[in-house]
């Protein structure tokens, strides 16, 4: 649900100016509809707007947590330091010591 707040408050804000434009066109025909629409398009818009709000918000928290946690990486964490590195080299042709027998 990245995005989903975002996109869900942009369509209420379309849906709420929608109704509104609806219910100034039957308010002019005196229909008893254009109330009800004109609270429908004020619900609409203002949860819209909260859902857009808090989608936003919840972004740029999370840009700036991340960004928290970048700055703590070193840039030279993922460098391969050749001096560290241990080199095993087996050679098969040489002979393994013998233990002598205690007596």
């Amino acid at each position: 649900m990245k995005k989903t707040k975002f996109y869900i408050g942009i369509c209420l804000v379309v849906q709420c100016v929608c109704f509104a434009i609806a219910a100034l066109i039957l308010w002019g025909q005196k229909k008893s509809l254009a109330k009800a629409l004109l609270v429908t398009a004020g619900i609409g818009g203002v949860s819209g707007v909260a859902l857009i709000t808090f989608a936003i918000k919840e972004k740029k928290k999370l840009e700036s947590c991340c960004e928290d946690c970048l700055e703590d990486f070193d840039d030279d964490f993922f460098v391969d330091d050749e001096e560290d590195d241990v080199f095993c080299v087996i050679d098969d042709d040489a002979e393994a010591p013998v233990a002598e027998p205690a007596n």
